[in-house]
């Protein structure tokens, strides 16, 4: 043949289908923006934009095969690259009374002042995916983030402690 086929999906569960079908390629737009994510993810801790270029050629080559088995599966693929870079994962809630209760991410410099993005936030049996800069943050939320290890030690008492934390003050 002198012609490849590539078809666009929303779905991964309508790939194989597309592929019967005979389509050379599937792209299918939930992988594409897991994919995305991540690399915008990789890209703010300064992951060379090769290295970063590879891996998805890779999946992209597999068909997407590791992100198949589940999103936690790709997730856990991603942190576990990033802790080869020296970055690290943190699960952190948010105690009420804390300084961090009832300020926006931006308020916390968590980004400026410590290096440290908030991947999601889980809310009252919800996630909140990437979440902006004037998010409110509650008591009882509940933080994935990703950053340096000493600088999780640096931004610590945020998150326990009630008052403004020395490093912010001057900052605000």
């Amino acid at each position: 043949p002198t012609i490849e086929v590539i078809a666009r999906t929303r779905y991964m569960s309508e790939a194989e289908f597309l592929k019967e079908a005979g389509a050379d390629q599937v792209v299918p737009a939930e992988m594409e923006t897991t994919v995305r994510l991540f690399s915008n993810v990789l890209k703010s801790y300064m992951i060379p934009q090769e290295e970063i270029e590879q891996h998805i050629s890779e999946l992209r080559k597999e068909d997407y095969q590791v992100l198949r088995g589940s999103i936690q599966e790709a997730h856990l693929m991603v942190l576990q690259g990033l802790d080869e870079e020296g970055l690290h994962t943190r699960a952190v809630m948010v105690k009420k009374g804390s300084y961090a209760a009832g300020k926006s991410l931006s308020e916390l410099m968590l980004r400026n002042k410590y290096q440290i993005t908030v991947l999601t936030v889980h809310r009252n049996n919800n996630n909140i995916g990437n979440p902006a800069g004037e998010f409110t943050l509650k008591a009882g939320d509940r933080l994935v983030m990703v950053g340096l290890a000493e600088r999780f030690a640096d931004a610590a008492e945020i998150f326990r402690e009630s008052e403004m934390p020395e490093e912010l003050k001057g900052e605000v």
